[in-house]
Order: structure tokens, then C-alpha cells, then sequence
């Protein structure tokens, strides 16, 4: 999700209104349809179309702040647990994959899964295995060698992810977090600083922080 943390600017005034914080995607048919943003002053979730959204470099564009709406429950693929029909469990959703418009694949600590063979998206787990029996040599990489390479997530509870600044201010990593070149940019045991939380921004790796901090 390369677009995670990206700035959201209104074209009308020049304002910032927040920063993206997730994708929003229709469970029934993976059709990417929008933006969560977060508001940095309200803390507010924010929902914006992506046909009120124009992408450059390192910001998305709007044309002004009425673009954006109130979006009281947010429904997200990033931490829901995979799990087949046979009760086989694929990992936890840490990213997703969208190609022309529509999320094509899930991408968990154990590896990638094509949209196309989901069959059913619950409150907390993604059901693989209703439309096609999903073999074990699809997953057969898994235990020698991940498709792809990913932080382990350890003890993980279903949760909201609540992406605001200031829930991540003066708490503790419980583990590194590292960036795009695999360069650790949160040591394990480092106190979340503004400065931290900037750099973790620019790696697009907020998702990673909230499973890294320590919880209350």
C-alpha cells in the first residue's frame, strides 16, 4: 500500500487536511474505492473517494475539504487473521496489493493470497477456500522459505487500529520495525518520539509500528 501516509492537501486552499492511513475496499468484490485519512487535529477517521482524489508524489489531492466525510466504522483488511476452510492458518493481512483499481492480492507474515480465492470476509478472519479448494503447494513455500519476508507478529489479538499521532507519542517498541531497504528505523525497546514517528511515516510503515508498541 504504497500510498499509506501520504499527505492529503486540498487544492482549493493549500491545507493540509490529514495524512492516509488506509485503503478502503469493498469485501464483496476487492474494488479499491478510497482513502482513510486521519485527521491530526480532531483525531477523526475520515473517508474520501478515490474519484475525489488525484495523486502527486508524495501527496493525494482533493479539491477541497468537503471532499472528505465522517466514516464512523472503518472496514479494514490490515489485521485480520487468514484462514482456510480446513482451518489452516495463513498469517494476519499486513498489506494488500491493488492493481488497476482493485485489490488483487492479501500479503500475510506466511505469504501472498489471490483475492480470487476468497470466499468469505468476517468481522476478523478472511475465509480462503469457498470458490476453490486451496492446496497445500500453494502454501508449499511457507515453511522453508516465505514468499514474502515480514516482521513476525507475535501474541497478536484482533484490534482497531488507530492511527494518530498521538497514540503512538511516549509509548515503547517491543520489538525493531525496519524500512524499506530492511534498515531498522525503530529499535526495539526505543521511546516513540515525534522524530521517530516522521521517519516510520516516510517508510510507510505505520501499520508495522502499531503491532511493534508496546500495549497498555
Amino acid at each position: 500500500m504504497k500510498n499509506i501516509s501520504k499527505l492529503v492537501v486540498s487544492k482549493n486552499d493549500g491545507r493540509q487536511v490529514g495524512y492516509v492511513v488506509d485503503l478502503v475496499v469493498d469485501f464483496e468484490t476487492f474494488v479499491f474505492e478510497g482513502y482513510v485519512v486521519v485527521d491530526e487535529e480532531t483525531e477523526e477517521e475520515l473517508f474520501v473517494a478515490l474519484s475525489d482524489c488525484s495523486l502527486t508524489g508524495d501527496f493525494v489531492l482533493v479539491e477541497d475539504a468537503t471532499k472528505l466525510v465522517f466514516m464512523p466504522d472503518r472496514k479494514s483488511l490490515i489485521g485480520k487473521r487468514v484462514c482456510s476452510r480446513e482451518g489452516v492458518d495463513l498469517g494476519v493481512v499486513k498489506t494488500i496489493v491493488v492493481e488497476n483499481k482493485k485489490c488483487k492480492k492479501l500479503v500475510t507474515e506466511k505469504g501472498e493470497i489471490a483475492t480470487k480465492l476468497v470466499g468469505f470476509v468476517g468481522e476478523d478472519v478472511v475465509f480462503v477456500g469457498k470458490k476453490k479448494r486451496v492446496s497445500q503447494k500453494m502454501f508449499s513455500r511457507v515453511e522453508r522459505e516465505p514468499i514474502v519476508k515480514s516482521q513476525e507478529i507475535k501474541n497478536f489479538e484482533p484490534a482497531k487500529v488507530t492511527l494518530s499521532t498521538s497514540y503512538y507519542i511516549g509509548k515503547l517498541a517491543s520489538e525493531d520495525v525496519y524500512g524499506f531497504n530492511n534498515e531498522r528505523i525503530v529499535l526495539k525497546g526505543e521511546k516513540i518520539t515525534k522524530q521517530v514517528l516522521e521517519k516510520v511515516k516516510k517508510h510507510n510503515r505505520l501499520n508495522q509500528l502499531f503491532f511493534a508498541i508496546k500495549k497498555d
